[in-house]
């Protein structure tokens, strides 16, 4: 899988979105040759949604995206109130993105096949723009690191609800949460990449409440950026 990079859009600013793809059982996988350039609503910038999509994708034998289903993404402030209007905007705006993308096929001995394939979308530029905003408040950038599975840094480390709904149907699996740590330890941003989706927001909600020691660079404290895994058996 390629990795182009994760920056945070924060700000009301034009941004570009960068695909790659990850698939599995062929000889070769399919590869992305054109894509739409996809631009969030700019409310949805302004909101603090930011992360990764990441986009369930069905490719045939020529090439063309045949289905699609957002899988997880993104994440969006833990404080206050973000629209669930706005974010599923976002999410159709990316998996529509997806379904206009042109693809080379995946081959198996020596021949195009029909493939299965994730599409993560990272966004955006706006993250500059805040560097150089606070830059010029005399404020310091605000460096972020990648932390990788931080389960075992946590100070507290909240188990998620299961919700009834979720009981009922049995619903179970292992979740990732992306998260944002600032430079107090707080979680200020939290999404969902995977698993059920009845399981998503108590997963988000717990992985809110997770508390971290802050994290040092040089002696100053540091942003970071990480992965909580949450696992659920049915009862």
């Amino acid at each position: 899988m390629i990795d182009f990079g994760t920056m945070r859009a924060a700000i009301v600013f034009v941004i570009l979105l960068f695909m790659c793809s990850f698939s599995f059982g062929q000889e070769t996988e399919p590869l992305i040759i054109s894509a739409p350039v996809y631009e969030p609503p700019a409310e949805a910038i302004a909101a603090g949604i930011d992360g990764t999509i990441l986009v369930y994708t069905k490719v045939n034998e020529r090439g063309e995206v045949t289905e699609t289903k957002v899988l997880g993404g993104p994440q969006w402030p833990c404080e206050g109130r973000t629209s669930m209007n706005l974010i599923n905007d976002v999410r159709k705006g990316a998996e529509s993105a997806v379904q206009l993308a042109k693809f080379k096929p995946a081959t198996k001995a020596g021949h195009a096949v029909e493939s299965v394939t994730g599409v993560r979308i990272w966004f955006g530029q706006a993250y500059e723009e805040l560097k150089k905003k606070r830059a010029a408040e005399g404020k310091p950038e605000p460096a972020v690191i990648n932390g990788g599975v931080v389960d075992g840094r946590a100070l507290s480390l909240p188990k998620p609800a299961y919700p009834v709904l979720a009981r009922a149907n049995r619903a179970q699996g292992t979740l990732k949460v992306s998260i944002l740590i600032d430079e107090n330890g707080k979680v200020i941003a939290a999404g969902t990449e995977n698993g059920h989706p009845l399981l998503h927001e108590s997963a988000r909600d717990a992985a809110c409440k997770a508390r971290f020691s802050p994290t040092l660079v040089e002696g100053k404290p540091v942003r970071v950026s990480g992965v909580l895994t949450y696992h659920y058996v049915a009862p």
